[in-house]
């Protein structure tokens, strides 16, 4: 009887085990984005522009992705000697309804300063919670901390590669613009 048991078990769990297939995400340290950085700046987004650039990485559908070249002001080096002004060049969904599982980390740079949502949660009754809207207003857009590396054609890229440029690209707020 147990023997029989077991094997039912044994079974079921193959007739009910699925293949689950995820990409692999490397891991990008602050050491090792960097070390592998030509430049290490803290810069602003001045205006970002389609470009003829085309996706060369094999793991997704060229087709899907368009590319985008950022125009960034360098506000600090903290490696590397960058001109004052710099193009990234980066992708975006070409159609962004478009859906993809365990697909690219793609960035995008503001340009404009944007508002932001802050919701605080009191306890009105026992046991229940009701969020209070307060609308922040930032007066100034983001700051990015970004690992570059040049390109041959003298304009840079995520040290991080195509794929996941969002690894080598932190956006930073000034908590001082926001206005209550």
């Amino acid at each position: 009887m147990r023997k029989s048991v077991i094997r039912g078990l044994i079974v079921a769990n193959l007739l009910l085990a699925s293949a689950a297939s995820a990409r692999q995400i490397e891991n990008w340290s602050y050491e090792r984005l960097f070390e592998e950085a030509d430049v290490v700046i803290i810069a602003g987004a001045i205006k970002t522009v389609p470009t003829d650039a085309t996706w060369t990485e094999t793991l997704f559908d060229e087709r899907l992705f368009a590319g985008v070249s950022t125009q960034l002001r360098v506000i600090s080096t903290v490696k590397g000697a960058p001109p004052k002004t710099l193009n990234v060049i980066h992708y975006k969904l070409a159609d962004p309804k478009t859906l993809i599982n365990d697909g690219p980390a793609f960035v995008t740079f503001l340009t404009t300063p944007i508002s932001l949502d802050v919701r605080h949660i009191k306890p009105t009754e026992r046991n229940s919670l009701v969020p209070v809207q307060q609308r922040l207003s930032e007066t100034s857009p983001p700051e990015y901390l970004l690992f570059l590396k040049k390109r041959s054609d003298g304009d840079y890229e995520a040290v991080s590669g195509q794929v996941d440029p969002a690894f080598s690209v932190r956006a930073m707020f000034d908590p001082t613009s926001l206005q209550r």
